[in-house]
This record gives C-alpha cells, sequence and structure tokens, in this order.
C-alpha cells in the first residue's frame, strides 16, 4: 500500500522552439515525432514520481584515508519533494534531442552511529569502513542531520541516441557540480565515490538502477 504522505510534483514537458532564423517546423512527420520523443521520455519521469512517492535509501561507498579498507560507507536516506523535467530540441543530428529531470531533495544518513572519525568541526563520523556494518546500522535511532536539513537541487542529464533515451550525468545545481552518491547510483561513480560492486551492496542499490532507461 502506498503511503499517504504528501509529495509535491510540478511536472512540464517542453520541445524547445527552433532557432532564430531557422525555418519553423510544420511537417506533421516532424511534429508526430516530437511527440513520440517526449512520451518516451515522460515514462522514464514517471518512474522517478513513483519512486520518490516514499523515502529511498542508497548505500553511498567512498574513498576514505581513514578507513582500514581505503574506503567508507554508510547509508543516505533520500525525501524528494519536487519533480520537475524538460525535453530540448538541438541542432545535432547524432543527439537530436537532450532530456533532463530536476529533483528537489533532501537527506539525512546514519553516520551519527559510524565507527571512522570525520569532519573534526562538524563532529560527524565517516561511516564504516565495511558494508555490513553500514547495513546492520540502518535503523532509524541512527538517522541524524548534522545541520539543518535543506533542499537540494539535483539535475539528471539524458541524450536522445539511436532511437532511445541515454543516461549521461547527474549533477548538483547551481554550478552543475558533480553528484557522488547518486553518480554511483546510477552506475557511473565520481570522485569520491566507488563503485559498491559486493552482492550485498548491489541487492540493496539495484531499484536505483531500475529507474534508468
Amino acid at each position: 500500500m502506498k503511503s499517504s504522505r504528501l509529495i509535491f510534483l510540478f511536472l512540464f514537458g517542453m520541445i524547445s522552439a527552433p532557432a532564430y532564423g531557422q525555418a519553423p517546423v510544420d511537417s506533421a512527420a516532424v511534429k508526430a515525432e516530437h511527440a513520440r520523443v517526449e512520451a518516451a521520455f515522460e515514462t522514464i519521469v514517471n518512474r522517478f514520481v513513483e519512486f520518490f512517492q516514499t523515502k529511498q535509501k542508497l548505500l553511498y561507498q567512498f574513498e576514505n584515508s581513514k578507513s582500514k579498507s581505503g574506503v567508507a560507507c554508510y547509508v543516505i536516506e533520500y525525501t524528494c519533494k519536487e519533480v520537475n523535467y524538460g525535453v530540448n530540441s538541438s541542432n545535432n543530428t547524432i543527439i537530436p534531442y537532450l532530456g533532463f529531470i530536476k529533483l528537489s531533495i533532501s537527506k539525512r544518513d546514519n553516520r551519527s552511529c559510524g565507527a571512522i572519525p570525520g569532519d573534526v568541526l562538524l563532529g560527524a563520523s565517516a561511516g564504516w569502513d565495511n558494508l555490513e556494518a553500514a547495513l546492520a546500522n540502518n535503523k532509524e535511532t541512527c538517522f541524524k542531520s548534522m545541520m539543518q536539513q535543506t533542499l537540494q537541487a539535483i539535475r539528471l542529464d539524458f541524450e536522445f541516441k539511436n532511437g532511445q533515451w541515454v543516461f549521461k550525468q547527474v549533477v548538483s545545481e547551481p554550478g552543475n557540480q558533480p553528484e557522488p552518491a547518486l553518480s554511483m547510483a546510477f552506475g557511473k561513480p565520481v570522485s569520491p565515490a566507488v563503485a559498491a560492486t559486493e552482492e550485498a551492496a548491489v541487492s540493496f542499490n539495484q531499484k536505483w538502477g531500475k529507474l534508468l532507461p
């Protein structure tokens, strides 16, 4: 049964207008193609909308010099407040369309129960040096925010290639900063994230990969 918790979703889609000086598109076939491309992208968007009807967790693994194994890990819990999307045409014949999904999210994690020393100023642990311990502490009493929760803007970029949508990257806005944890979740980890390939980690995180085309 779905949670009764409210989630605020603002959905919009568009195919961008032709560039200045470019002949307007009035071909019925081209318009039909635009509609098909946008509908295919909306299928992906709807997965995210359904997924974030409830809070979602991710086992995050990353490089850490204080860990005996060289990596640390902990569980992040995400709450999504808004989902926005858009589709734009481009002048590139190889990648004729670009799409994006924007998420407005807050997050907390279970590092308060962690064993690896973390940031001295914040007094936060860096988590654990093994995923078994991180998952064993996947319990409500460990999930705390070290500071007041604020909404974070996350953008996922997609490209339309060879007749299908392909995931490109996930970044934090503003500034298009890399988003290590979610980049790992979607199979394209950026530093300091490390791919979590152990069976327990793959099983715990597999639902994230199913969101992509």
